[in-house]
């Protein structure tokens, strides 16, 4: 779809955080549309933030990732929307402190969610997500920093539609839930509610993607959500 505007706006909010430390990060733009605002958008954006663009069609945010991962050269991977924003005065320098320190698979960090009339702020503790992994995906991807060593040889399983990140959080660290670090900081991140996998619409499908999630990880419970 086009998310040229959206891309701007995400992208505007970028500058003031990662301008800072500009040796230290690369955003790829991945993009299936046909529209050359998009491109136009990253482009126009290069000029003051390490960007680049790739422009391959897919058949959803799951292989569009897997297309994504092939290009990624940085030791941590973290995926965003178009229409997610970097949070104001995000402490980048404590994140990177922090991402130097953990060789864990997985680090989470707070994400703040936006509704049409209030927000709040989502935080996990490591007793809560070995409390509800083995049920349903406690974070949102807007939460999560992978190792991209260890993710490029899992990738997402395009089979799914909505929980592919949740089968792929669980092959990295059913083996030892320990394989997690949960930091308490600000959020880095705006997330505006409607994606797919928050959408009342997907609920049916949600429930059954989770049970194949399980399936596929051998992990039995009598729970449903």
């Amino acid at each position: 779809m086009d998310c040229s505007k959206k891309l701007g706006a995400c992208l505007e909010s970028a500058v003031p955080i990662l301008s800072q430390y500009p040796n230290d990060y690369e955003i790829l733009v991945k993009d299936c549309s046909s529209d050359d605002q998009v491109r136009e958008s990253a482009n126009r954006f290069s000029k003051i933030l390490n960007i680049r663009y790739i422009h391959q069609s897919d058949s959803g945010i799951y292989e569009a990732w897997n297309q994504a991962l092939s290009h990624c050269e940085g030791r941590w991977i973290y995926f965003m929307g178009a229409d997610d924003l970097f949070a104001e005065n995000f402490p980048l320098n404590v994140l990177m402190e922090q991402l130097r320190m953990h060789e864990k698979p997985v680090i989470s960090i707070p994400v703040k969610y936006v509704f049409n009339t209030y927000s709040s702020v989502s935080t996990i503790d490591i007793i809560n997500f070995r409390k509800h992994i083995r049920y349903k995906n406690p974070f949102n991807h807007q939460g999560i920093f992978h190792r991209s060593d260890i993710l490029k040889e899992i990738g997402f399983d395009t089979s799914f539609r909505i929980s592919g990140d949740f089968n792929t959080l669980l092959k990295m660290t059913k083996s030892d839930p320990d394989n997690i670090v949960c930091i308490e900081m600000p959020p880095m991140v705006e997330m505006h509610s409607g994606g797919i996998s928050t959408m009342i619409s997907t609920n049916f499908d949600r429930l059954k993607e989770r049970a194949k999630v399980r399936k596929n990880n051998n992990i039995r419970t009598n729970h449903s959500v």
